[in-house]
C-alpha cells in the first residue's frame, strides 16, 4: 500500500549544509520515490512510498548522506498524522506570536523544560510538543534553549504551524 509522507529534515540550509530544492527533489525522484515535491527551502519533502516508516526513514537518511555527503536526521509523518497534528494545535493564531510543533524521537518532560511565562507557552500533544512564542524571541527563548539541551542526543526538529499547513495543502 502506498502512503504519502512528509519528510522533515533537520539542519538543512544552515551554515555549510546547503541543498537546493531542485537537487533535493532529483535525489528522491532518481531513487525511485513517487510524486516527490519540496516545500519551501527548509528541508520539507513530500513523497509516496510503500516502505514501512522505520525502513523509509533509514533509507532516506542513507540516501541523503550518499547524495550530499553529510548526515541528515529526518522525521516523517503521514498525511493523516499531519492533518491531526495541525487540527490538535491548542493555540489560536495571534498577531504577535509564532506557533510551532516540535517533533522528536523522545518526548521531553515539560516539567524539566524552562519556559518564560510572559513570552511563551508549551503544551504536550500526541507525539509532539506545541509551542507558542512571542515573535522575535524564538531562538533566544528559554524553551528553545532548554529543549535543545534536553534533546541534544536524539532527533528533533521544529516547524512553524504555517509551514505544516503549506505542506499539508501540497499533499495529494
Amino acid at each position: 500500500m502506498t502512503t504519502t509522507y512528509a519528510i522533515l529534515l533537520r539542519g538543512v540550509n544552515i551554515g555549510k549544509r546547503k541543498v537546493k530544492s531542485a537537487e533535493l527533489k532529483s535525489c528522491f525522484t532518481d531513487a525511485g520515490y513517487a510524486n516527490v515535491q519540496t516545500v519551501l527551502a527548509t528541508g520539507n519533502i513530500i513523497l509516496e512510498s510503500e516502505e514501512k516508516p522505520k525502513a523509509l526513514r533509514q533509507n532516506v537518511e542513507k540516501l541523503l548522506w550518499q547524495t550530499f555527503d553529510f548526515r541528515v536526521k529526518v522525521g516523517l509523518v503521514t498525511q493523516e498524522q499531519l492533518a491531526q497534528i495541525i487540527k490538535d494545535c491548542p493555540f489560536s493564531q495571534q498577531k504577535d506570536y509564532h506557533r510551532y510543533v516540535l517533533f522528536a524521537d523522545q518526548m521531553i518532560d515539560l516539567n524539566k523544560a524552562a519556559v518564560a511565562d510572559e513570552l511563551e507557552t508549551v503544551k504536550a500533544g500526541k507525539g509532539v510538543i506545541y509551542w507558542q512564542v512571542k515573535k522575535g524571541f524564538t531562538l533566544r527563548s528559554k524553551f528553545s534553549k532548554s529543549s535543545s539541551k534536553l534533546l541534544k542526543h536524539t532527533f528533533s526538529t521544529t516547524r512553524n504551524i504555517n509551514t505544516l499547513e503549506k505542506i499539508l495543502k501540497k499533499m495529494p
